[in-house]
């Protein structure tokens, strides 16, 4: 809890301190930076480790920006959460500049799970199902789950939308068993 926090806190930071025709391709930039850091585990537990110091983090994360080129904003950024010693908290902070991001931009991360995989105009129809429930833009994330049986279940904002046969099954069941 208090890590999300931490990484809210920085994630508004850094929306701050770029120019607003800039947030887009400067959240894009650090999370896949982020992601690269917190996804490569070696890299991840150097970066972490409290037995390296920091002078040595922030030479190894000089020559990394060296090779990509990325804006001061962005160094100045990676550098700042190196000496203060917060690269703990880097899953929670990618997590936060994405919701930063998606408030920007407005739009929605919607996970959708479905049975099979599905063809390309069914999921285009599933999209439009989604958009009626909101006015945001949506960025729909597709998900094999076999155990669903068919139909397809949806999370959007941390709400969980179920029109499953499995849902279906289980509120037959339900209902019967109380008669």
């Amino acid at each position: 809890m208090i890590k999300r926090v931490l990484a809210s806190k920085y994630a508004i930071a850094f929306k701050h301190s770029v120019k607003q025709e800039e947030v887009s391709v400067s959240f894009e930039t650090l999370i896949s930076i982020l992601e690269n850091i917190v996804n490569e585990s070696d890299v991840f537990e150097f970066f972490k480790s409290p037995i390296v110091d920091i002078k040595r983090k922030t030479e190894s994360l000089d020559k990394i920006i060296e090779r990509i080129k990325v804006s001061e904003k962005i160094n100045n950024f990676l550098q700042l959460i190196i000496s203060k010693n917060r690269l703990e908290i880097l899953p929670e902070l990618i997590a936060e500049l994405k919701n930063e991001l998606n408030v920007v931009l407005n739009q929605v991360e919607v996970k959708c799970y479905t049975a099979v995989d599905l063809t390309d105009e069914i999921k285009e129809k599933i999209k439009k199902t989604i958009k009626t429930f909101t006015d945001k833009k949506i960025v729909v994330d597709f998900i094999e789950d076999p155990e669903l049986l068919g139909g397809f279940r949806f999370l959007m904002d941390n709400k969980l939308y179920d029109g499953s046969l499995k849902n279906a099954l289980y509120k037959i069941k339900s209902y019967s068993d109380s008669l």
